[in-house]
């Protein structure tokens, strides 16, 4: 029998992301965690944040790149491809930008944090709701 990952279905990686980092904060009591671990998360979830708003930009930079080489008389397909990589290549770097951001969110907690953390989330997942999306 699987067991639920709890949590929100229908939230981006992006977003799961940052639901726990937001979780950490709002149930630090129960996970008892020290100013020194909040102050590291916080840089984490900021680093994060501006790698995020950083790769969004180079993405929709390079669809309005290649939304403007379409309409050419002549289309050079070359530049297009070449933009397309550069599009994707960003949308990539985005995604281990996450994952970097979580695996150091998960060293930062102490394994009895990660598994009340992890009961929090399942929790949540049982009640169907998303995680603090209020």
């Amino acid at each position: 029998q699987k067991k639920s990952q709890g949590g929100c279905k229908s939230c981006s990686s992006e977003d799961k992301f940052l639901k726990k980092a937001k979780m950490v904060y709002y149930f630090q009591k129960e996970l008892e965690i020290t100013k020194e671990q909040l102050d590291k998360i916080k840089a984490i979830k900021i680093a994060y944040k501006k790698e995020k708003v950083r790769k969004g930009a180079e993405i929709d930079l390079a669809k309005i790149d290649i939304y403007a080489e379409l309409y050419e008389d002549d289309i050079d397909l070359e530049k297009i491809n070449s933009l397309i990589d550069q599009k994707y290549a960003a949308k990539i770097s985005k995604a281990k930008e996450m994952a970097e951001s979580y695996a150091e969110l998960k060293k930062v907690l102490t394994q009895a944090q990660k598994d009340k953390l992890k009961d929090l989330w399942v929790e949540a997942g049982k009640k169907k709701i998303c995680p603090l999306s209020k």
